[in-house]
């Protein structure tokens, strides 16, 4: 077995706690039967994972700017979520008239942009397991800003709804990792 502490992160700590307890009977009484007795087992030893009392890494010891920069950010972001699903729905009329169909089908590009908020954990959230939280959060950020462009220049409809649907990916994407800080 591997030492566990070659395997956990800079400034976590272990406490142990090697307490055995036996197994104890509990006699489930019911009136209308005769007792039985039940063996339930009871834990016998766990192990606590902790931060250093000092440890900077530790989210309780940020300075007050660096808790401030943070709570700023993902605001924004939320900020973002909502105006990005919505936003397109302002311009259902115009972009019906421009694209030479009904307000029902542009309809469909908010949708799409929900659908695809559907789909995003499912298909980005293994990646924290295997990346971290920074590295899809930015990566995410940066290519949902990259989307908004294909989306402003569209000639034609399919560009619009299927850029919409990354974009809500996307976006999902970024508020999956929003939650695990």
């Amino acid at each position: 077995m591997e030492d566990p502490e070659k395997t956990l992160g800079q400034g976590a700590a272990i406490s142990k706690d090697e307490s055995e307890s036996p197994t104890s009977l509990v006699n489930s009484i019911d009136d209308s039967q005769d007792a039985v007795p039940t063996e339930v087992p009871t834990p016998t030893r766990s192990i606590i994972v902790d931060w250093d009392e000092n440890d900077p890494e530790n989210p309780q010891n940020f300075p007050r700017s660096k808790k401030f920069l943070i709570t700023c950010t993902f605001a924004g972001l939320t900020l973002t979520f909502t105006f990005g699903s919505s936003i397109f729905s302002a311009a259902t009329l115009q972009t019906s008239e421009r694209f030479d169909v009904s307000p029902e089908v542009m309809i469909l590009a908010t949708s799409l942009y929900l659908v695809g908020f559907g789909f995003g954990p499912i298909i980005f959230g293994p990646m924290s397991e295997l990346y971290g939280r920074k590295i899809p959060l930015f990566f995410g950020f940066v290519v949902f800003a990259i989307l908004q462009i294909p989306v402003a220049v569209a000639t034609n409809l399919r560009t619009v709804m299927i850029f919409r649907f990354l974009q809500g990916q996307m976006l999902r994407r970024l508020q999956h990792y929003q939650t695990d800080y």
